[in-house]
């Protein structure tokens, strides 16, 4: 049974919950399992029982763990999935590849510009305005037209692009039951299908991202009509789409009538095109600025060709699915002064210099830069992200990811985090000497 092994320098109770957050984040500890209970735990540390205790009362406040009569105190699923939003490192020599980091001075930059605009656009802090809204859908699809597609319609702004995800489920889940995905896929769309009850069908992918048999075989076993991919620097795997895959995709989504959700946040570090630009057919694509701007910039919006959409747009005014108009207000300043536009290309700069250091250290890196090194480990995923994690590398096990009851023997490591070069270096050094090697 997992013991926490406490650290100098902080509150008994406080290093409890360092402990249990470290062994989340490792997949030591695994969603739905056990803590040990309170009194034994209290035994074998040497600790007062009040301390372990207030240690899982922390936990349990921050959403951690949970307790039940008869059950004792477990893991949380949500919280084995959101592990990842979150940067779990710690102490100095622990090398954290969980989390995307680094991206800061975007948001910075933008308040800077905004506060010095003469004058602001309207109320920021109030409800709104006709002139701000107008002006931040200007500038999405201003930021559409340089990702390369042109909006038929105008984008739909919302609170990042989870909330645009969310928001798209929930209006299409009346027509269904059941969506397509990537066989592994980031947890955000994990979480949104279980809140609004429906079922994914895992589609297989390679190297290049889902594969279109696969594609059109889970659509005939499910019946469902609609395809959330990322088709660009996918979460997990970091896998980017061929011309020739896109167009296969396409092809299959025409045929049978497939709405391609498209989850473009990483296309801009990417340099490709969405994969919905070539649609004929029905699609929606959702992006934010967050993933290549900056995190707290929850700035999104959702455009495509859909009926559904005009629906979508009375309800996300309605709900906290609506961006705040400051955020509005700062995005728009960002893209419009091409702001956004050149730290996006920076950081695919940066991304080229990341792809570099897996290269010399795996002797192979893509073509096209990803935030994500997809690893094909020996054994257990969970088992090795726990022996990572006793190293002091954190990396994500596979179970974060599947859309299967399997969890495979992968990790994710994130290669764009608020490491320095040499920390990089030597993490992923530690994951090639355990045995890792790219998928």
């Amino acid at each position: 049974m997992w013991t926490p092994e406490l650290r100098p320098g902080q509150a008994k109770y406080a290093a409890i919950v360092a402990e249990i957050k470290r062994a989340i984040a490792s997949g030591q500890l695994r969603a739905n399992e056990p803590l040990p209970p309170q009194r034994e735990l209290a035994f074998r540390l040497g600790v007062n029982l009040t301390t372990v205790t207030r240690a899982y009362a922390e936990a349990t406040r921050l959403g951690l763990v949970a307790g039940e009569v008869g059950r004792g105190t477990y893991v949380r699923a949500e919280s084995v999935e959101a592990r990842i939003f979150v940067e779990t490192a710690r102490h100095h020599d622990e090398i954290d590849l969980l989390t995307v980091g680094g991206l800061t001075d975007g948001l910075k930059a933008g308040l800077s510009a905004f506060i010095s605009a003469d004058p602001p656009a309207g109320d920021l802090f109030g409800y709104g305005s006709d002139l701000i809204t107008w002006r931040a859908t200007e500038a999405a699809m201003q930021w559409c037209r340089w990702r390369g597609y042109e909006p038929a319609y105008r984008p739909i702004l919302c609170n990042g692009a989870q909330a645009g995800l969310d928001a798209v489920l929930r209006i299409l889940s009346g027509q269904m039951q059941a969506v397509l995905c990537e066989e592994y896929t980031f947890p955000g769309l994990k979480s949104a299908a279980r809140l609004n009850e429906l079922r994914l069908f895992p589609v297989r992918c390679d190297a290049e991202g889902a594969m279109p048999d696969s594609l059109a075989e889970q659509a005939r076993i499910s019946g469902a009509r609609v395809f959330v991919t990322v088709p660009n620097g996918q979460n997990p795997t970091g896998a980017i789409m061929s011309d020739d895959r896109r167009a296969q995709v396409a092809e299959v989504a025409t045929r049978l009538g497939i709405t391609v959700v498209e989850d473009d946040v990483y296309g801009a570090l990417c340099g490709q095109p969405p994969l919905v630009r070539d649609l004929p057919g029905e699609h929606v694509l959702i992006t934010s600025l967050s993933k290549c701007v900056a995190p707290g910039l929850k700035f999104g919006f959702v455009v495509g060709r859909h009926p559904a959409l005009e629906r979508l747009a009375q309800e996300v005014t309605l709900t906290t699915w609506l961006s705040s108009p400051l955020l509005q207000g700062i995005a728009c300043e960002l893209i419009s002064s091409s702001t956004a536009q050149k730290l996006a290309q920076r950081r695919q700069e940066e991304l080229g210099q990341k792809a570099a250091v897996v290269e010399r250290v795996f002797g192979r890196a893509r073509a096209v830069p990803s935030l994500f090194l997809w690893l094909g480990v020996p054994g257990e995923s969970g088992e090795f992200s726990a022996e990572a994690a006793r190293r002091g590398v954190l990396v994500a096990c596979s179970g974060t990811f599947t859309a299967l009851r399997k969890h495979g023997r992968f990790v994710r490591a994130c290669i764009y985090g608020n490491n320095s070069e040499t920390k990089l270096v030597r993490g992923l050094t530690i994951l090639q000497q355990m045995g890792a090697r790219p998928a």
